[in-house]
């Protein structure tokens, strides 16, 4: 019974080492984008950012 959980150990860790299982995706939800985009905006619009952070921040938002 034990050599059976360490096997299927050993198999899940090396599927997840190769990348065929992820449990977290890295990719941000559209959700989350919007926010930051909106929060960017708002900053932006008050003067807290420069168009130079301000462009940064969008052009990060669609290279994800």
């Amino acid at each position: 019974m034990y050599y059976l959980i360490i096997i299927l150990g050993v198999v899940f860790y090396y599927l997840y080492y190769k990348g065929v299982i992820k449990i977290r995706s890295d990719k941000k939800s559209e959700d989350t984008k919007n926010h930051i985009l909106n929060q960017a905006q708002k900053k932006y619009q008050k003067g807290e950012l420069e168009k130079k952070e301000y462009d940064k921040i969008i052009k990060d938002l669609k290279e994800e």
